[in-house]
């Protein structure tokens, strides 16, 4: 498929979507083991916390890393790049013995899954997908939606003092 063709720019954005979807499966799925995690490791809530903020930790301390590495080798090459890592560190982390081992892989696989938040944005610009008429409808509902829901918290504000009329 060639960058000309006009349902490119959709596949480009549907592959984001999905590599989008698969960070967060990690990132927002892992606190669903916690009760799991809890009996294996015998862990505290701190511990527990630690665990599940290790793979956050590995993706906010490399995203700029994976923007220069997007810049230099291009988004398709990072994406699949740090996607299959992701994947690889998932795989051991799932099989780790220690809660030592545990953590690193939990951090590598954060650290590779950045690739997919610094790359797959740019990616979807680049395609022009935001340059379509039927994107720009969506977009501007979604603004539209987003600022009457700001107003509306705004005015509920000042009539009331509170966002909700809760009385502590």
């Amino acid at each position: 498929m060639s960058p000309r063709d006009p349902s490119y720019r959709w596949v480009v954005l549907g592959v984001g979507v999905v590599a989008q979807g698969a960070t967060a499966a990690v990132l927002q799925g892992l606190p669903g083991l916690a009760p799991e995690l809890r009996i294996e490791y015998g862990l505290g809530l701190t511990g527990l916390g630690v665990v599940l903020g290790t793979v956050t930790v590995g993706l906010v301390s490399t995203l700029l890393l994976w923007g220069a590495a997007a810049d230099r080798f291009g988004e398709r090459r990072v994406m699949t790049g740090g996607l299959l890592a992701a994947a690889l560190w998932c795989l051991l982390a799932a099989r780790a013995t220690s809660l030592g081992q545990l953590l690193v892989f939990l951090l590598l696989a954060g650290m590779s899954g950045a690739s997919v938040n610094a790359a797959s944005g740019r990616a979807v610009n680049s395609a022009d997908v935001a340059k379509s008429t039927e994107s720009r409808r969506v977009c501007e509902a979604n603004m539209e939606a987003t600022l009457r829901g700001v107003v509306a918290v705004g005015t509920k504000r000042r009539q009331s003092g509170s966002i909700c009329n809760c009385r502590v």
